[in-house]
């Protein structure tokens, strides 16, 4: 999935966000805990409390990327603009279509909740996870 770069913009960030969320989502072979959707969104989001809450260890998801990784070329890349089929995405998706005012490391930290999460349930490498 495109969504799980985490550098670039704030506006790329956001998209990658939303993207990440409506893939989760969608994923019939993935089960995103519950709440989690709701504590990446909400306005009083705190990264230590969410990946206390929902028992994610960020270093754990590393380790179980690089090897999910280990021996694949990387083909996301640092600072790129979302591709286009995140655009697409952004009009299927029911989250407000105005960005946040959250800060730019604010979506990273969200970001990197969003990734472990879907790490630990299973889920392998997506485009949408370039290096935090």
């Amino acid at each position: 999935q495109p969504w799980f770069a985490s550098n670039g913009t704030k506006s790329a960030k956001w998209q990658r966000l939303r993207a990440g969320l409506l893939a989760f989502n969608e994923a019939e072979d993935l089960v995103m805990p519950e709440g989690l959707e709701a504590a990446v969104i909400a306005e009083s989001f705190d990264f230590e409390d969410c990946m206390q809450r929902f028992e994610l260890d960020w270093e754990k998801a590393k380790h179980m990327l690089r090897m999910v990784m280990k021996g694949r070329e990387q083909a996301a890349h640092d600072h790129a603009d979302p591709p286009a089929e995140l655009a697409e995405a952004q009009d299927q998706d029911d989250m407000e279509d105005v960005e946040p005012t959250w800060s730019t490391e604010q979506l990273s930290q969200r970001l990197t909740v969003l990734k472990s999460a879907y790490l630990f349930a299973g889920g392998s490498h997506q485009p949408w996870f370039a290096s935090n």
